[in-house]
Protein backbone atom coordinates (compact mmCIF):
# COMPACT_ATOMS: atom_id res chain seq x y z
CA UNK A 1 0.00 0.00 0.00
CA UNK A 2 1.68 3.44 -0.69
CA UNK A 3 2.51 5.71 1.70
CA UNK A 4 0.22 9.07 1.98
CA UNK A 5 2.19 12.25 2.79
CA UNK A 6 0.23 14.79 4.98
CA UNK A 7 0.90 18.20 4.24
CA UNK A 8 -0.14 21.42 6.30
CA UNK A 9 0.16 24.84 4.50
CA UNK A 10 0.06 27.66 6.20
CA UNK A 11 1.15 31.47 6.24
CA UNK A 12 2.32 32.38 9.33
CA UNK A 13 2.45 36.28 8.48
CA UNK A 14 5.34 37.10 5.67
CA UNK A 15 8.14 36.78 7.58
CA UNK A 16 10.96 37.28 5.00
CA UNK A 17 14.73 36.33 5.91
CA UNK A 18 15.98 38.95 3.67
CA UNK A 19 14.58 40.95 0.57
CA UNK A 20 14.85 40.02 -2.55
CA UNK A 21 16.78 42.83 -4.54
CA UNK A 22 15.84 43.14 -8.08
CA UNK A 23 19.35 43.78 -9.21
CA UNK A 24 20.89 41.49 -7.31
CA UNK A 25 20.09 37.44 -8.40
CA UNK A 26 20.27 36.14 -5.27
CA UNK A 27 17.57 36.13 -1.86
CA UNK A 28 20.16 37.81 0.25
CA UNK A 29 21.50 41.43 -1.14
CA UNK A 30 25.27 41.34 -1.67
CA UNK A 31 25.94 43.40 1.17
CA UNK A 32 24.30 41.15 3.79
CA UNK A 33 26.16 38.36 1.96
CA UNK A 34 29.36 40.02 2.60
CA UNK A 35 29.37 39.61 5.90
CA UNK A 36 28.78 35.90 6.10
CA UNK A 37 32.30 34.49 4.35
CA UNK A 38 31.94 31.13 3.31
CA UNK A 39 33.68 28.67 6.31
CA UNK A 40 32.74 31.20 8.97
CA UNK A 41 30.52 30.44 11.84
CA UNK A 42 28.69 33.24 13.68
CA UNK A 43 27.23 32.98 17.30
CA UNK A 44 24.35 34.80 18.82
CA UNK A 45 22.91 36.38 15.48
CA UNK A 46 19.64 38.35 15.42
CA UNK A 47 18.47 39.90 12.35
CA UNK A 48 15.60 42.23 11.92
CA UNK A 49 13.09 42.71 8.91
CA UNK A 50 11.48 45.82 8.39
CA UNK A 51 9.06 46.88 6.05
CA UNK A 52 9.21 50.55 5.89
CA UNK A 53 10.27 51.52 9.35
CA UNK A 54 7.98 49.21 10.58
CA UNK A 55 9.45 45.76 12.48
CA UNK A 56 8.03 42.51 10.76
CA UNK A 57 10.09 40.02 11.90
CA UNK A 58 13.32 39.00 14.41
CA UNK A 59 15.23 36.09 13.21
CA UNK A 60 17.73 34.60 16.03
CA UNK A 61 19.74 32.36 16.04
CA UNK A 62 22.41 30.37 18.57
CA UNK A 63 24.76 29.86 15.35
CA UNK A 64 24.51 30.70 11.47
CA UNK A 65 27.84 29.08 9.29
CA UNK A 66 28.28 29.91 5.70
CA UNK A 67 28.53 26.53 3.85
CA UNK A 68 29.25 27.75 0.32
CA UNK A 69 27.80 30.16 -2.07
CA UNK A 70 24.59 29.17 -2.01
CA UNK A 71 23.98 27.79 1.96
CA UNK A 72 23.43 28.59 5.28
CA UNK A 73 23.00 26.69 8.59
CA UNK A 74 21.22 27.77 11.31
CA UNK A 75 21.31 26.75 14.87
CA UNK A 76 18.28 26.60 17.08
CA UNK A 77 16.69 29.27 14.91
CA UNK A 78 13.73 31.55 16.07
CA UNK A 79 12.04 33.69 14.06
CA UNK A 80 9.66 35.95 15.63
CA UNK A 81 6.67 38.01 13.94
CA UNK A 82 5.54 40.92 14.84
CA UNK A 83 1.53 42.45 13.98
CA UNK A 84 1.40 46.04 13.29
CA UNK A 85 1.28 46.93 16.92
CA UNK A 86 4.79 45.87 17.71
CA UNK A 87 3.59 43.20 19.60
CA UNK A 88 4.76 39.25 18.71
CA UNK A 89 2.00 37.51 16.88
CA UNK A 90 4.06 34.17 16.02
CA UNK A 91 7.31 32.86 16.76
CA UNK A 92 8.78 30.01 14.85
CA UNK A 93 11.87 27.52 16.23
CA UNK A 94 13.76 24.99 14.78
CA UNK A 95 16.58 23.47 16.11
CA UNK A 96 18.06 22.71 12.88
CA UNK A 97 17.92 24.34 9.34
CA UNK A 98 18.92 25.31 6.14
CA UNK A 99 18.53 28.54 3.85
CA UNK A 100 19.36 28.39 0.51
CA UNK A 101 20.49 32.08 -0.55
CA UNK A 102 19.41 32.06 -4.03
CA UNK A 103 16.15 30.73 -4.22
CA UNK A 104 15.32 31.80 -0.69
CA UNK A 105 14.36 28.66 0.46
CA UNK A 106 13.81 27.98 4.48
CA UNK A 107 13.69 24.27 5.18
CA UNK A 108 14.19 22.63 9.07
CA UNK A 109 16.48 20.23 9.19
CA UNK A 110 14.60 18.46 12.48
CA UNK A 111 10.76 18.74 13.77
CA UNK A 112 9.71 22.80 13.95
CA UNK A 113 6.99 24.49 15.94
CA UNK A 114 4.77 27.58 15.53
CA UNK A 115 3.42 29.24 18.38
CA UNK A 116 0.64 31.47 17.26
CA UNK A 117 -1.48 33.68 19.86
CA UNK A 118 -4.58 31.36 18.67
CA UNK A 119 -3.05 27.98 17.67
CA UNK A 120 0.08 25.66 18.22
CA UNK A 121 1.54 23.96 15.40
CA UNK A 122 4.34 20.96 15.21
CA UNK A 123 5.85 19.25 12.41
CA UNK A 124 8.49 17.03 11.26
CA UNK A 125 9.32 19.38 8.63
CA UNK A 126 9.00 23.00 7.86
CA UNK A 127 9.51 25.11 4.60
CA UNK A 128 9.25 28.34 3.93
CA UNK A 129 9.76 29.95 0.62
CA UNK A 130 10.49 33.80 0.87
CA UNK A 131 9.63 34.51 -2.87
CA UNK A 132 5.69 33.33 -2.37
CA UNK A 133 5.59 34.17 1.41
CA UNK A 134 4.13 30.51 1.96
CA UNK A 135 5.15 28.37 4.64
CA UNK A 136 4.93 24.31 4.69
CA UNK A 137 4.80 21.98 6.89
CA UNK A 138 5.01 18.33 6.34
CA UNK A 139 5.15 14.84 8.09
CA UNK A 140 3.56 14.14 11.36
CA UNK A 141 2.00 17.50 11.78
CA UNK A 142 0.03 18.19 15.00
CA UNK A 143 -2.33 21.79 15.85
CA UNK A 144 -3.56 22.29 19.21
CA UNK A 145 -6.63 24.95 19.40
CA UNK A 146 -6.62 26.16 22.69
CA UNK A 147 -9.53 28.00 22.19
CA UNK A 148 -11.39 26.29 19.30
CA UNK A 149 -14.74 27.58 20.19
CA UNK A 150 -13.74 30.65 19.11
CA UNK A 151 -13.17 29.70 15.24
CA UNK A 152 -16.02 26.57 15.36
CA UNK A 153 -18.82 28.17 16.02
CA UNK A 154 -19.56 25.31 18.28
CA UNK A 155 -19.76 22.54 15.63
CA UNK A 156 -21.65 20.58 17.90
CA UNK A 157 -19.03 20.85 20.79
CA UNK A 158 -22.03 21.36 23.35
CA UNK A 159 -23.08 17.99 22.85
CA UNK A 160 -19.03 16.85 24.73
CA UNK A 161 -20.40 19.06 26.85
CA UNK A 162 -23.39 17.44 28.62
CA UNK A 163 -21.14 13.95 28.66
Amino acid sequence: MPSIKKIATFVVASFTLFEVASANPTAIPAQMAELFPVGRTFEGVKIPSYSDDVLKTILEADTITRVDQTYLDLTNLVIKVYNADGVVESTVKMKEAQYHMITGQLLSKTPARVDHDKFVMTGEVMGYDSTREVSTMTGKVKVVIPNAREFTGNFGMDALDSK
